[in-house]
């Protein structure tokens, strides 16, 4: 009878806490995400190519694998999709798909996705395709402009460019400190000494930039970068740029 009566005493002294319950906080949907892919393919795909004459027992464990290799030995996970995705239209970008949203992705990939955190991988995810290993990527769109200054033998560089990598860099550095004490010259320098003759006269402007459009060394200066700020110097195989982030 007293251990009965003890037990009572108990959940009424814990109804009794005047402590309010925690407001559960509603996570915002998530509207679209970005993704980058291994497809493994096997001899039941239903691909608009030869798939591999692998098995699907196969695919899926190379898959299973593969997101074992990024996940516990660290390998890079865009080198893996050059190597190893059958996905010919990705693999030279490292397995990157781009932004999509809801609906624009068959279901069983979409929902592996949608569920996933960002910097996730996950393989094994089956499709009518074959197999996918799966990285959740950061979604990032950035709109930009820049000013290239090529030189002689640079890649594309037009014809009648005479100066040398070198004096290529000097003007790079001269144009780069102007642009730090009057960024409002950003077009007109553009018109007067960009290399980029499709860009030159509009101000520089490349349009929206998404993974995988420029230069990995470009990409990775633009997208850490606010809205109308102006990079330093950043060399490509087609010469010195300077980037501006407009939006």
């Amino acid at each position: 009878m007293k251990k009965i009566i003890f037990l009572i005493t108990i959940v009424l002294f814990a109804g009794c806490n005047d402590e309010q319950p925690k407001q559960v906080l509603k996570q915002p949907a998530v509207k679209e995400v970005a993704a980058a892919h291994i497809l493994i393919t096997h001899s039941e795909s239903e691909t608009n190519f030869t798939p591999s004459g692998r098995t699907r027992t196969e695919a899926e464990n190379l898959s299973l694998q593969l997101s074992v290799l990024c996940t516990l030995a660290d390998r890079d996970f865009g080198e893996l999709a050059k190597q190893y995705s059958e996905d010919l239209s990705t693999k030279t970008t490292g397995g990157y798909l781009g932004i999509f949203q809801k609906g624009e992705m068959v279901l069983p990939f979409e929902v592996e996705t949608f569920g996933m955190k960002i910097g996730d991988i996950k393989g094994g995810i089956e499709t009518n395709l074959g197999f996918h290993v799966i990285k959740r990527l950061p979604v990032h769109r950035a709109n930009a402009s820049h000013i290239l200054i090529s030189w002689k033998g640079a890649r594309s560089a037009v014809v009648g460019i005479k100066r040398n990598r070198s004096q290529a860099l000097l003007l790079a550095q001269e144009l780069s400190s102007q642009l730090s004490n009057n960024p409002n010259q950003f077009c007109d320098i553009a018109s007067k000494f960009s290399d980029d003759t499709g860009t030159r006269f509009d101000c520089g402007n490349v349009g929206q930039i998404v993974p995988g459009k420029l230069n990995n060394n470009v990409e990775d200066v633009l997208f850490r970068m606010s809205p109308g700020e102006i990079s330093d110097i950043i060399e490509t195989d087609f010469g010195y740029h300077i980037i501006r982030r407009d939006t």
